[in-house]
């Protein structure tokens, strides 16, 4: 069984956004953000990150102690474990669960069965459960094309893709561990010739019926006109892992580069934000 520490960082609720930027210098493997939009409601905030098990301690509390002056730093093992008793996720037609898991269906349901591992991607999270609802909704308006999957995860999104009839899939994660799960993920559901894993955006060349990007606030905001360069001229751009009170921001930056935000939708605190390439007619969709 595979083990990793897992890093918590504790600093005030105002200190956020440094400890979240601190934590993806460190060569993550995984990432979660605990603040007031998640419960928390004493004025304090918390940062969780995986790291590999032979990850040099000290030096890192010596760089975060640098970055972040009076940080509480706390260390846990974790072990990797997903078993057959794990939640079985269901979202509209769509049902995600361990390998090992009974799952009872019913007609037209799709089951995906996901080795989580380290990766994340499970669809347990709402902004997972948000990105699987616009998949599905793309695909009932028509043909999906070429298929973008930003923060791939397990690649749930991007095997739902396939399953779903895209020509080709593009899965782009910049944790080794993720892009392991989902190549294995992606041949398990036979849709590997069809999804292709990669550590970096695809360079400028054809574009993307649709782009979906369920990541962190900070690098949604930092990629946008990145992501908006692999939007087809009547492709979409699907955004998730930002809470409801950054829909404002996240809209004023997108819309800055070039897209008009057609959908808003919501999970409790967290949020979905579909786009497209501004004077495209809304009707216009993938395909």
């Amino acid at each position: 069984m595979a083990s990793l520490w897992r890093l918590s960082i504790e600093v005030a609720a105002d200190a956020r956004d440094a400890a979240e930027a601190v934590a993806w210098g460190l060569g993550v493997q995984g990432l979660e953000v605990r603040d007031a939009e998640t419960g928390w409601t004493d004025g304090r905030a918390q940062v969780v990150a995986w790291l590999d098990a032979g990850t040099d301690r000290p030096a890192l509390e010596a760089s975060i102690e640098r970055a972040l002056p009076g940080a509480q730093v706390r260390w846990a093992v974790e072990h990797a474990s997903w078993g057959a008793d794990a939640a079985v996720v269901r979202v509209g037609q769509v049902i995600v669960a361990p390998p090992g898991a009974h799952v009872e269906t019913a007609l037209g349901e799709l089951v995906l069965r996901l080795d989580a591992a380290w990766a994340f991607g499970d669809g347990a999270h709402p902004t997972t459960a948000l990105c699987i609802e616009a998949v599905e909704q793309a695909a009932a308006d028509g043909p999906l094309g070429r298929v973008l999957d930003v923060g791939t995860g397990t690649g749930v999104l991007a095997i739902l893709a396939a399953l779903r009839g895209a020509d080709e899939v593009r899965a782009m994660d910049v944790d080794s561990a993720a892009r392991a799960a989902a190549v294995a993920n992606a041949a398990a559901h036979g849709v590997d010739d069809r999804v292709h894993v990669a550590a970096a955006l695809p360079s400028a060349g054809r574009p993307f019926d649709l782009v979906l990007a369920n990541v962190y606030l900070e690098p949604l905001l930092g990629m946008a006109e990145a992501l908006a360069a692999c939007v087809a001229p009547t492709g979409r751009l699907v955004l998730s892992g930002l809470g409801r009170v950054h829909v404002p921001a996240m809209r004023a930056r997108y819309e800055g580069v070039g897209l008009t935000c057609l959908e808003v939708a919501e999970r409790g605190k967290w949020a979905r934000l579909i786009l497209a390439p501004a004077n495209v007619d809304a009707g216009a969709g993938p395909g």
